[in-house]
């Protein structure tokens, strides 16, 4: 009962979004697959995220792959996005992973320099964590 709810509530969340984007849906590519439009509604149509939205553009292909095989499995907890990977394939995943890995990112990369323990702390939420913040791990 509580997932349906649940669903419900992120499919109006998505809807009600998508008016936000709808202009510039028409910006995405022709190779774009059919399952991307779902991703624009929170992401944006060019994959650049905002908000509380990660920026999925020109990340790498596996990470994208990996991420929303572990999110659709249930080994990555993620309340907005398990609704929407559990209908995926593992072709309709290629295919994402793919069409956002090759859009160039919306931004130059940074030219500054992290201190070792700045990279330290990343490294270890990254792969650890902190549930002290009630934040899991990107990668398990």
């Amino acid at each position: 009962m509580h997932a349906r709810i649940l669903t419900l509530l992120i499919a109006g969340m998505v809807t009600g979004i998508s008016p936000l984007y709808a202009a510039d849906t028409d910006q995405m590519s022709v190779t774009a697959p059919a399952t991307a439009q779902v991703c624009a509604g929170c992401h944006g149509p060019r994959g650049q995220g905002g908000g509380i939205y990660p920026r999925i553009a020109g990340q790498p292909a596996g990470y994208l792959m990996q991420q929303l095989q572990l999110m659709r499995s249930g080994a990555r907890i993620n309340i907005f996005m398990q609704p929407v990977v559990r209908r995926l394939s593992d072709k309709d995943i290629g295919e994402l992973a793919d069409y956002f890995s090759g859009i160039q990112a919306p931004f130059e990369p940074s030219t500054r320099t992290i201190s070792v323990v700045a990279l330290a702390r990343g490294r270890e939420l990254v792969t650890v964590g902190d549930w002290r913040e009630g934040a899991p791990a990107c990668l398990r």
